[in-house]
Order: C-alpha cells, then structure tokens, then sequence
C-alpha cells in the first residue's frame, strides 16, 4: 500500500499519540520533536497551503496535519501566512460582478424617479461612466487574480495526482504570482 509523505506523517502522529496516552506522565519529561526536518518542513508546507489557500482555520490546519495548534499559530505569525491569505484577492468575474450589481442598482434608481425625469444627474453620470469603463477594462485584460485562480486549479489537480510534487510546484508558483507585484 503507497502512502503520500503526509499520510505517513499522519500515521506518525497518531502512533506517538497513542504512546503518549500509554506511557506513564512524568512532568519532568521534556518534549523532543518526533519529526525529521524533512518531515517537518513537509508539514509545514502542507499547513501553508491548507491555511493560504483552502482559508482553513489554524485549529482546523492543527487537526488536519496532526501538528499542535501552537505550533501551527507560530508557522502562520513567522511566515506571515495571514497576509498571503488576504493575498487572494477576488476574481476577475467576482469583480465584475460586484460592479454590474452596482450598475443595475444605479440604472433602477434612475427609472424610479418621477415620468420625464428618469435621466442621470452629473453624479450619477459619472458613476456610471466610470463603472462601465471599469467593467470593460476587466474583460480586456487579464489580471492577477486570473493567473492566481490559474494556479490554484492547477496546484488542485496536482495535488490530487502528486501531492509532493504540488508542494514543490506551489513554490514556483509562489515565485511567479510574487514576479507581478
């Protein structure tokens, strides 16, 4: 039976657990790292993604890597993984999306004013010039968030394959989404 690295990890963890709860307590006893660095690293690599990307909890990160929740509110304050998440910015269709809600809002405001009236004041004009040019803007050109949303289907289907290749990928990808800012 093939088992990925974090299934392995995994199964690491739940064996040392059931040591643990076995063993006798001893107060006394200082706590050792069970992982290798590899091991480690490869956890924390799974942990990033799990909480960049998939917007995880750090409890939920805690109990889906079997790493201890401080351990992992440590990863995400060194590594700044809470900016990274917020990095996500929304998509180029929820983007205009929001803005064509916006346009139909403003164009039913209009209609509702008083029969030979229902035209845009300069306000209103404006509003709706900028909007349409917006709009139009988004449709021509390809953005960040297209090639981030990109990426994340791709590392998706990578990782469904191969999920240590998906970590070594999400590097690269890190790399090439950062070359744009």
């Amino acid at each position: 039976m093939h088992l990925s690295i974090i299934e392995q990890i995994r199964l690491k963890n739940a064996r040392l657990r059931a040591n643990d709860e076995t063993a006798p307590q001893n107060n006394n006893k200082s706590h050792m790292n069970p992982y290798t660095n590899d091991e480690l690293t490869k956890l924390k690599d799974y942990a990033k993604i799990l909480f960049t990307r998939d917007r995880l909890t750090m409890e939920q990160v805690s109990v889906k890597t079997g790493v201890h929740a401080n351990t992992v509110s440590h990863w995400v304050a060194e590594g700044g993984w809470k900016k990274l998440q917020r990095n996500f910015v929304l998509t180029r269709e929820e983007q205009q999306a929001n803005m064509l809600d916006e346009l139909i809002q403003l164009n039913a405001s209009i209609r509702e004013k008083p029969e030979g009236k229902q035209f845009a004041d300069s306000k209103e004009s404006v509003i709706r010039n900028k909007l349409v040019q917006n709009i139009k803007d988004l449709e021509g050109a390809a953005s960040l968030s297209q090639t981030v949303d990109v990426c994340k289907a791709l590392m998706y289907f990578i990782n469904a394959v191969d999920h240590e290749k998906a970590v070594e990928m999400s590097k690269w990808m890190d790399q090439y989404i950062k070359s744009f800012l």
